[in-house]
């Protein structure tokens, strides 16, 4: 009996640029990441998020090391995920810069870690960083959550990140 070898082309590995493209297609949630106190707050914009585990209650957040509040995410050991509703894509555009201060114009308070929690955000998770992982740019920072504050009025859609700009999201 006479074997074949048969040779299948590979496909060439995705660029950077095919991943981001790709990923562009994918609505994730937007969250302000803030740490430190109400008179040392720091924080930005994040779409790396989503919930972990019930139990105990615990979410994952991706942040680039290179960002500025990375470190203090780190040193704090505390930090909020505060979930934005549709209406509030200027205050994500804010937390997205640098040549700013972030916090100004909105109202901000403390829950059990200290953390600052945005008020008008549609829910905000007040966590203990249980565990950070090093990921090639990124470290990953899982949270158990110590505390909840959720908008107690109608249920306003959350802000989502799709194609590249912030989007709302829609009821079928």
């Amino acid at each position: 009996m006479r074997r074949m070898t048969i040779r299948v082309p590979q496909p060439p590995s995705p660029t950077r640029d095919d991943f981001l493209a790709a990923m562009a297609k994918v609505a994730s949630p937007v969250a302000l990441i803030t740490t430190g106190t109400l008179q040392s707050p720091v924080g930005l914009t994040a779409t790396a998020t989503c919930s972990l585990s019930a139990d105990p209650p615990s979410v994952l957040i991706c942040i680039n090391k290179s960002a500025s509040t990375h470190d203090e995410l780190l040193r704090h050991q505390t930090f909020a995920v505060n979930f934005l509703l549709a209406d509030q894509g200027d205050v994500a555009a804010r937390f997205a810069r640098k040549d700013v201060d972030r916090f100004a114009g909105e109202t901000w308070t403390a829950m059990a870690t200290g953390a600052p929690v945005l008020q008008s955000a549609g829910v905000a998770l007040d966590c203990r960083l249980h565990a950070a992982i090093d990921a090639f740019s990124h470290s990953i920072l899982i949270g158990t959550v110590i505390s909840i504050l959720t908008d107690e009025g109608e249920q306003n859609p959350s802000l989502v990140w799709h194609q590249r700009r912030f989007c709302r999201t829609a009821e079928i």
